[in-house]
């Protein structure tokens, strides 16, 4: 954070995501309480969100292979003034409070972040020295989250009332606003780009080539983060549920969700804090102790699992040890996704040469909100059978047992491994 050029690439990607939940969350407000029938809401909801990750499976390696070949910050200054106009579509939508223009800004912001998340990471390795790059992608990562979670908050308080609304669409606005000028305080650069053949910015040829390469290491690395993803949109899915059901109302789910956020990004910090011992051995550890965690809450939940007639207050609710030991353990998780998923998107940047490296995280993009998907669908059919969400959370823990299997499996061997960590840490 010393770093100049860093601190306005850290407030870009932050204000981005920020902004992008504050809109989100808006949007879900609106739709589920005054929008539309209680027996719609669930249908437009889930319209919505399909809306924003859709683009991230048909755009990104569009925008990898363009980021590949273009001056990465150029194209984010322009998808920063893009995004600007976008606001104010965002802004007038959420004040008419129209279904159809909020779903229209929902898919035009996807398409915006669709654009700027293979920048995000790409563009480290080009401004931070790579013994840094570990502790720039922790600020990344961990921030995301606090992201989600202030725009979650916000979001949801500015759509209660019309003038919260009003002020709401200005923040989006002036957020949009500022992240375009944090885009134009980073320091330009001369970075080589590659000359791509005739035809290879084309739509249809960008898809096919960014999955070039699949085996020379980043397919694994890419399954690999995909995997916490999964495990991540699965709780976080169903966290209103699991604190309803416990007998928590919305504020014990604020909580909830602000330690996930926070406990994240403290495994994330603490992953450059342990860089000097851990290795890549340690990271099938990680899921296996997620498992054995989330074990210990799914059971824990288990015995006490009833729709409750009563939602009490965080102060009462945290009075029972039960709940206190199930929140206990859903931090815990995050803190060893923090440490699992960090030095993955450090070694995506090495494992690639710096001409690919946007299609690499094009490619992540696209695993990441396939495997978001696909958490999605195996809940509907868990649910569609009559499971309970402990029960749900039970195969899910054999999930990631059978994850941590293949993970260890496939980093057994590190000599696929471009600039292997045991060889970075000797240096």
């Amino acid at each position: 954070m010393l770093n100049r050029d860093f601190r306005a690439l850290f407030a870009v990607q932050f204000l981005g995501a920020f902004n992008d939940n504050l809109v989100k969350n808006a949007v879900a407000i609106l739709i589920g309480y005054r929008l539309v029938s209680d027996a719609e809401a669930g249908f437009w909801l889930s319209v919505a969100a399909g809306l924003f990750i859709l683009p991230f499976m048909l755009i990104s390696p569009w925008a990898g292979r363009l980021a590949d070949q273009f001056d990465k910050l150029r194209l984010i200054q322009l998808i920063k003034l893009a995004e600007v106009f976008l606001a104010i579509l965002a802004a007038w939508a959420l004040i008419s409070q129209s279904l159809f223009w909020l779903l229209v800004a929902i898919t035009a912001l996807g398409i915006q972040s669709a654009f700027f998340g293979p920048i995000k990471y790409a563009i480290i390795p080009e401004r931070v020295a790579s013994t840094e790059w570990m502790s720039a992608n922790a600020w990344f990562s961990g921030s995301t989250f606090i992201a989600i979670l202030l725009g979650t908050l916000l979001g949801g308080w500015g759509a209660i009332s019309e003038s919260h609304l009003w002020v709401l669409a200005t923040g989006v606005f002036l957020v949009a606003l500022l992240g375009a000028w944090a885009s134009f305080q980073v320091t330009p650069v001369c970075v080589p780009k590659p000359k791509l053949g005739k035809g290879s910015l084309a739509y249809g040829a960008s898809f096919m080539a960014v999955w070039q390469n699949w085996h020379d290491g980043r397919g694994r690395l890419v399954i690999a983060i995909s995997l916490f993803w999964f495990i991540g949109a699965t709780l976080l899915s169903q966290l209103p549920h699991w604190v309803q059901s416990l007998g928590g109302n919305e504020q014990v789910a604020i909580v909830w969700l602000a330690g996930f956020a926070v406990s994240f990004g403290l495994g994330a910090a603490l992953r450059t804090l342990l860089n000097t011992w851990l290795n890549w051995h340690h990271q099938a550890w990680w899921l296996g102790l997620m498992a054995l965690v989330l074990g210990d809450a799914a059971w824990l939940s288990q015995q006490v699992w009833a729709e409750a007639s009563v939602l009490v207050a965080p102060g009462l609710f945290f009075s029972d040890p039960t709940a206190v030991r199930i929140s206990l353990d859903l931090a815990l998780i995050a803190i060893l996704g923090g440490l699992y998923t960090v030095p993955l998107y450090t070694q995506l940047q090495r494992q690639v040469a710096a001409s690919a490296r946007a299609r690499a995280f094009a490619l992540n993009n696209v695993m990441n909100a396939l495997w978001m998907v696909l958490s999605a669908l195996a809940l509907m059919a868990g649910y569609s059978l009559g499971l309970s969400w402990p029960q749900l959370a039970g195969l899910l823990v054999m999930g990631i047992g059978m994850m941590a299997v293949w993970v260890a499996w496939r980093f057994k061997q590190t000599t696929w491994l471009v600039a292997a960590q045991a060889a970075k840490e000797k240096a």
